[in-house]
């Protein structure tokens, strides 16, 4: 009873995402590929159901390791939100790291290239 229900909810959304990036002129400027993530990507057929609506190879996205942070929140249903935490990191420079304290000085190696990257 609840596949009756959510199966023709996803299927709508695919179909409205397909539509929007058709009316926007992006359809075919995107390439073939799209990226899943969200809780609601890991729905048993949810990827097959996307590539078949879309016409695209389809992934579940996983966002990078963070140390300090629970396996079980490092699946596709956490990708958005450690991706603006990493935004939020600062000038687009990644963050690997939820345990504070931990870092080590920079050796003089390190600050060369935190010099050169702050720099580019």
């Amino acid at each position: 009873m609840v596949v009756g229900i959510i199966r023709p909810r996803l299927e709508e959304t695919f179909e409205l995402i397909r539509d929007r990036l058709d009316a926007a002129g992006l359809s075919q400027e995107m390439g073939r590929r799209v990226v899943l993530t969200g809780g609601a990507s890991q729905l048993v057929g949810a990827r097959e159901l996307a590539a078949r609506v879309l016409d695209r190879q389809v992934r579940l996205g996983r966002p990078h390791p963070v140390r300090g942070l629970p396996e079980t929140a490092q699946g596709p249903a956490f990708a958005a939100p450690l991706g603006l935490l990493t935004w939020c990191a600062g000038e687009g420079r990644p963050l690997l790291d939820l345990l504070p304290g931990l870092e080590r000085p920079p050796g003089v190696f390190r600050r060369i290239v935190n010099w050169l990257r702050d720099r580019a």
